[in-house]
């Protein structure tokens, strides 16, 4: 079998400009499906034909947090940095030839990790030959390359070259995992939540969203709750509700989704009335049986 490390820490992490609740979704994992047709780890279709790597996408509002350096990579495990490049322009959209910022590290079993489209000007300032621990920072999420959004590609390759999953499941019957603590393969979440007086803008691509976030409203105002949700599954219910200033809840919505998806919001208008009395409420999700209470 291929020598590579069976620890890999999580190849992403938030910094101090991070205030949400999570802020990652995959897009696609490594194709097993050797010929026309692919399938991932666990036999499914969140893949593409001859992808070689795993898909990790900033999720809601990419671009600002990309803008806003929300999101750092760090390097799954120790290593010596064999090479980087930067340079290239960060916010594509729909692809590009040029080549991509990226940063590959060697582990002392000769395997190798990419970390690729990197936002441009973000890179560690290490230098080809240096050493890194794991966790250590190697840049920021862009959209650099081949790329049609704000996202990370995390690749293993072993010592021979070939590309290795570090995820074990049904269609990639290896060992044992390579990440220290192996996520699910879905794994509801989540993401973002607040209260708006509007909904978001969601802009052309790469243009930053406008977000309406609101926090003081007039009683006759409509005022907005929203949820944003990774890996959303049907027949798991989510609640919104509103707490009064007396501590008594209201329940405002059930979202009941009609499918699995990997990215989901929902928003819920009208959380005032005319006759609202004044006071400070909260606005609460709950998800899993977890409260998550707005603001």
């Amino acid at each position: 079998p291929s020598r590579v490390p069976t620890d890999f820490s999580w190849p992403l992490a938030p910094t101090e400009n991070f205030n949400a609740n999570d802020y990652w979704a995959i897009a696609g994992f490594v194709d097993h499906n050797s010929g026309t047709g692919w399938h991932d780890y666990m036999c499914y279709g969140r893949t593409w034909n001859g992808h070689d790597g795993t898909d990790y996408y900033l999720w809601p509002h990419s671009w600002n947090m990309m803008d806003n350096e929300e999101v750092a990579i760090v390097a799954a495990a120790p290593g010596t940095i064999i090479d980087k490049f930067d340079g290239s322009y960060d916010r594509n959209c729909s692809g590009s030839s040029d080549q991509w910022n990226a940063v590959y590290v060697m582990h002392d079993d000769g395997s190798e990790t990419w970390y690729g489209h990197m936002k441009n000007g973000s890179l560690t300032s290490k230098f080809i030959g240096m050493t890194v621990e794991t966790g250590e920072y190697l840049g920021l999420v862009g959209s650099s390359g081949n790329s049609n959004g704000v996202h990370l590609h995390f690749e293993v390759r072993d010592e021979n070259g070939m590309v290795v999953d570090p995820y074990e499941g049904v269609c990639n019957d290896i060992e044992e995992s390579h990440w220290e603590d192996q996520h699910a393969y879905r794994e509801t979440a989540l993401q973002r939540g607040g209260t708006y007086g509007m909904l978001s803008w969601w802009m052309t691509c790469p243009t930053r969203s406008i977000l309406n976030y609101r926090d003081h409203f007039m009683n006759y105002e409509y005022g907005n709750l929203v949820g944003y949700f990774r890996d959303v599954l049907q027949g798991n219910p989510i609640y919104y509700q509103r707490v009064n200033p007396n501590g008594t809840v209201d329940h405002l919505q059930t979202i009941n989704p009609d499918g699995n998806y990997t990215s989901f919001w929902w928003w819920y208008g009208g959380m005032f009335v005319d006759n609202t009395p004044p006071g400070e409420y909260a606005f609460r999700i709950l998800l899993n049986g977890e409260a998550h209470d707005f603001p």
